[in-house]
């Protein structure tokens, strides 16, 4: 399958450099959805005229939840907000079990 672009669009495709693309990291606070700048093991960054964020959030990468924290503000460095964890919990792709599953237990039983 051949695609044809104009050629304005592929010379602009051409200069984009990847730090501009869009990057998936947010940050939900209830309805409020904010871009993460940086994200490491302490904490995260975000842009400081996003709206104050506090307490419980939800870490998402693009549409996927990610993890559960609880944050607090640690510092403002000029266009930056710094939030530090105090509670870092991953969210899990699998419900949790209530019983050890043996080793070579059946998947299904067949009728």
């Amino acid at each position: 399958m051949d695609i044809h672009l104009p050629e304005h669009i592929v010379a602009e495709l051409e200069h984009v450099e990847p730090s501009d693309r869009k990057h998936r990291l947010r940050v939900r606070d209830g309805s409020l959805v904010v871009d993460v700048i940086d994200l490491d093991e302490t904490g995260f960054s975000v842009a400081s005229d996003a709206a104050p964020l506090r307490g419980a959030v939800a870490v998402l990468d693009g549409a996927r939840h990610i993890a559960d924290c609880l944050i607090v503000a640690a510092e403002g460095e000029g266009r930056i907000m710094r939030y530090e964890y105090k509670r870092w919990t991953q969210i899990s792709p699998k419900a949790p079990l209530d019983y050890v599953r043996e080793e070579n237990a059946p998947i299904a039983l067949l009728r």
